[in-house]
């Protein structure tokens, strides 16, 4: 029999560690649980693994959506030190109006960069568009002009939780929309 401590999934033990109590953090996840270990059955462990594969999946998801991100930065880094390369090449009036536009307020430059122009997948795209004004501003100063959440509070004036919670607010938001 198997013991009430361990589901199997996809031929690997997993014990009662990280991964395993952020699962169980689910209300509906965590009673799938209690189930199994108050009556192990084959349909209550047939339920909890299904609810724990469904949670890996979504995991996976967020992976995704994060290297793909972290992807498209990188690409948009090498984008803007061409441009930057040719910004150099140029006349000192051009270098003086780009040095301004620089210094404008954070949202504001930052909300200017289009997603079109940052990045070349277009479902990537439109599920960002679909992001309020906040979450594509806080998105773009993690992922594209990489900064960290303490920094981006810092120049904002708010908390690193708020910021951080607009991040999972926009990423949970992007899963969705990217799943439908």
């Amino acid at each position: 029999m198997m013991s009430k401590k361990k589901i199997y999934d996809n031929n690997c033990w997993v014990n009662k560690d990280s991964l395993f109590k952020n699962f169980l953090k689910t209300p509906e996840n965590n009673e799938a649980y209690l189930d199994y270990q108050d009556s192990p059955s084959s349909l209550n462990y047939t339920i909890l693994n299904s609810k724990f594969k469904e949670f890996l999946n979504y995991i996976v998801l967020l992976s995704l959506i994060k290297t793909n991100i972290t992807y498209e930065a990188l690409h948009f880094k090498q984008h803007s030190s061409k441009i930057k390369e040719e910004q150099e090449n140029t006349d000192y009036l051009t270098y003086k109006i780009y040095e301004n536009e620089q210094k404008q307020d954070i949202s504001e430059s930052v909300f200017n960069d289009t997603w079109e122009f940052l990045l070349e997948d277009e479902n990537l795209i439109e599920a960002l568009n679909k992001l309020t004004k906040k979450q594509q501003i806080i998105i773009k100063l993690i992922f594209i002009k990489d900064k960290k959440i303490k920094d981006i509070a810092n120049e904002i004036g708010v908390s690193q939780q708020a910021v951080s919670k607009v991040k999972k607010q926009a990423l949970k938001k992007l899963k969705r929309i990217i799943e439908n």
